[in-house]
């Protein structure tokens, strides 16, 4: 059977575009507070919305094609950093902390994978990506009128199958 792209040797390109949800979530606690060992400090890390636009680049072989991918992405992303214990090494508990950063972050992708032409207009496909957002900062003012800021890296492996139709003639 032959594959959808090209005769064996051949180049295939082209461009595709994806969105979905990306739910990662993630806390950590900090632990080294004002009083060495304990904890005060918590982050909190959410997203929902993602996409991207990549090129894709590959090689057939048979009814198979192996290729890479890259282009851009972006991420809908939240993060709340709640710090109770902002007072100097003295004491502590004289006021709260609460940090918090919303945006749509935008980065890059790269990956690759492999597609299977298995019958004559569908494919099966495995796919790796990496995904660096860069980086979500909290931001707030403490008790003290100092501002505060965070800074958390963002980014993600992912592994998709899929099932693919391909419309028209095989």
């Amino acid at each position: 059977m032959a594959g959808p792209w090209a005769t064996t040797g051949s180049i295939v390109f082209g461009l595709e575009g994806e969105i979905g949800y990306l739910g990662l979530k993630g806390s950590r606690i900090d632990p080294n507070g004002i009083a060495i060992g304990t904890p005060d400090t918590t982050t909190t890390f959410k997203s929902d919305l993602f996409g991207a636009v990549t090129g894709r680049l590959g090689m057939p072989i048979g009814n198979v094609l192996y290729y890479t991918k890259g282009g851009g992405a972006f991420l809908d992303a939240k993060a709340t950093t709640i710090d109770p214990c902002i007072a100097p090494p003295v004491g502590c508990g004289v006021g709260i902390l609460s940090m918090s950063g919303d945006k749509t972050m935008f980065g890059w992708t790269v990956g690759g994978g492999v597609e299977w032409a298995y019958a004559a207009n569908w494919t099966a496909k495995v796919e790796y990506a990496y995904f660096d957002f860069g980086r979500l900062a909290t931001i707030g003012v403490s008790t003290f009128a100092e501002r505060e800021t965070q800074s958390i890296d963002v980014t993600a492996h992912t592994i998709k199958f899929g099932l693919n139709y391909r419309w028209g003639p095989p």
